[in-house]
């Protein structure tokens, strides 16, 4: 994950994933720490919102970000200086995704200027995107790249995965609910067609024929 190149992310809150898979194969927990793109997995058709993060200049780092006095607002300014793109982006008024979405403003540093999204920008944005890819975005920025390490994902995430886990368990079992009512309905249908079919010829051979002597003339 510590990387001084381009590396681009997935909120794990959006609903191209998906979550059943990860679940499953327990990859979950693993993309929200090393944040490797081979872990995610998709509900086919649909397409995730990326978040593309360039390490922060040590001189935007100490000036900006570890001025703020709480962890959000921490993650937020990391985010504000630390996402450089974002492809397919929602915004919060629910119109339809941006296909590229850059920041606009620019901050003097000793680095030169630096991108950053204006404070307007980030109200547009879902929050739980703010807080999980700015904590991506100040992990990889404070560590060198020789530490490794992973990302800790704030409680937040922790709770909308654990969330949204549990409504994709109760959804499919729903599923499977009413699968198998489907399957005894159709189970009871075949089996009262099939007792009329054994019932015809029974009623049919019941009938005595007519003796040709008692005929009317």
């Amino acid at each position: 994950m510590h990387s001084t190149s381009l590396m681009r992310v997935v909120s794990m809150a959006d609903s191209a994933i998906d979550v059943m898979a990860m679940a499953r194969n327990h990859t979950a927990k693993p993309y929200m720490e090393q944040r490797e793109e081979e872990l995610l997995e998709f509900i086919p058709g649909k397409e995730p919102t990326w978040f593309y993060l360039t390490p922060l200049p040590t001189s935007i780092f100490s000036t900006w970000v570890q001025a703020a006095r709480s962890e959000y607002e921490r993650y937020r300014r990391s985010f504000q200086f630390g996402v450089s793109k974002i492809e397919r982006c929602h915004l919060m008024d629910g119109r339809p995704p941006i296909p590229v979405h850059v920041p606009t403003a620019q901050q003097q540093s000793i680095a030169g200027p630096v991108a950053h999204w204006t404070d307007k920008e980030l109200d547009e944005l879902p929050p739980i995107f703010i807080e999980e890819i700015g904590s991506v975005a100040w992990s990889r920025s404070y560590c060198p790249k020789a530490l490794g390490g992973v990302c800790v994902p704030p409680p937040s995430l922790v709770y909308v995965w654990t969330q949204r886990v549990s409504q994709a368990a109760a959804a499919a079992a729903s599923r499977l609910r009413s699968q198998r009512c489907e399957e005894l309905r159709a189970e009871a249908e075949m089996a009262r067609v099939g007792e009329q079919d054994t019932d015809a010829p029974a009623t049919a051979s019941a009938t005595p024929p007519t003796d040709p002597g008692t005929q009317a003339p």
